[in-house]
């Protein structure tokens, strides 16, 4: 059973994305780590064409989330112990990879000055590009997957509003960290093999395709 149509749809999808792009939290003091970390290889990345990300931290300061190599005289790599060392220091990421691979584009197109741009700026730029926008395009999705499923008028709905406004999902579109799009991968997997096992004749050359990319967002996710 469908729910009511086209208009009803875009009215949700409007509130939505006026939720996602009108509040832009951003608390400078705080120093968020889980996203700074992740800005902070995507510029490197787009810069210098590296994963370190000691560059980033003298341009915008130390933040947390980074794991520390040491240079031995003899070349190897170990781990950092102490405050203090005559060795070299290198410091990376721990947050898993992809979103600051996704992220090193944008920056790379958009910032031809980091320093003019300031380190907001990139953020709110990374958030859109990488997760506002891609997170507005999978909620579509949802949607339509909510409602080709419902089995009680205005159920899709409700659901909808629950995920998409009132829950830990909306709060993590807004940054930028892998929560949301992780999510969304993984829904996206499950609802591509859902719709593989209804059709008539799953197999062939698109039911493969299509398990390949479910295959393909259960990885990222």
């Amino acid at each position: 059973m469908r729910s009511a149509g086209p208009p009803h749809v875009l009215g949700l999808m409007l509130l939505t994305g006026l939720a996602l792009t009108v509040v832009v939290p951003y608390h400078p003091e705080l120093n968020n780590p889980n996203e700074h970390v992740r800005v902070y290889m995507s510029a490197a990345m787009a810069e210098e064409g590296s994963y370190r990300i000691d560059g980033m931290r003298r341009r915008w300061g130390w933040t947390n989330d980074a794991a520390c190599v040491e240079v031995q005289d003899d070349g190897q790599l170990t781990a950092c112990e102490g405050r203090r060392s005559r060795n070299e220091r290198r410091f990376y990421s721990v947050k898993a990879p992809g979103l600051s691979f996704l992220g090193a584009l944008p920056y790379a197109l958009a910032v031809d000055d980091a320093a003019a741009w300031g380190l907001p700026r990139i953020v709110w730029m990374l958030r859109l590009t990488c997760v506002v926008f891609p997170m507005l395009l999978f909620l579509g999705f949802f949607l339509r997957f909510l409602r080709r499923e419902e089995t009680a008028p205005g159920l899709a709905e409700v659901v909808f509003l629950a995920v998409a406004l009132g829950s830990p999902f909306l709060g993590y579109s807004l940054l930028f960290v892998s929560h949301s799009p992780g999510a969304a991968a993984a829904f996206g997997a499950f609802a591509l093999l859902v719709g593989r096992r209804r059709e008539t004749a799953p197999g062939g050359a698109r039911g493969l395709g299509r398990a390949a990319i479910a295959g393909g967002l259960a990885a990222g996710a």
